[in-house]
């Protein structure tokens, strides 16, 4: 009966210690006034990327898509209206382009009885025209 009590108590000693004893300081990062700092964006060449989906009551799909690209890049754009009867597998109802910063809304009619959404593709090239990288994203599925 003692060797359960003895095992607890070394067990919530040794748990104790390691809370208590075993935090490490924190550090932070010190800036400087007037010091270059190299801040990484979460996407290159891309200020904003924006992909929504609406659907009427009588079937009419509105597709959005809003790209602005950072300075000194520019894309190749492409909005597509994608359709799906299982939610895993997406084929392409309809596909539009533009380029540079552009705001594209773009209207189809679809049919009942499957889940649609709307896949916004950039791809980022720099100011000597390379090809940088892809990006995409996709609006809210609606089933209709």
């Amino acid at each position: 009966m003692e060797k359960k009590h003895l095992g607890k108590t070394v067990l919530l000693i040794a748990l104790s210690a390691t809370l208590l004893g075993g935090t490490l300081p924190a550090q932070a990062a010190e800036i400087h006034p007037n010091e270059v700092t190299a801040i990484q964006p979460r996407e290159i060449g891309v200020a904003i990327m924006n992909c929504r989906l609406s659907i009427s009551s009588g079937g009419n799909a509105s597709c959005f898509g809003d790209v602005s690209m950072s300075a000194g890049y520019d894309s190749e754009i492409t909005l597509a209206l994608q359709r799906s009867t299982n939610g895993r597998t997406w084929s392409n109802v309809a596909s539009w382009s533009g380029s540079g910063s552009e705001t594209l809304t773009k209207s189809r009619f679809v049919t009942s009885g499957y889940d649609y959404r709307c896949k916004l593709t950039v791809k980022v090239y720099n100011s000597s025209g390379e090809y940088v990288i892809t990006y995409s994203q996709y609006s809210d599925t609606i089933s209709y």
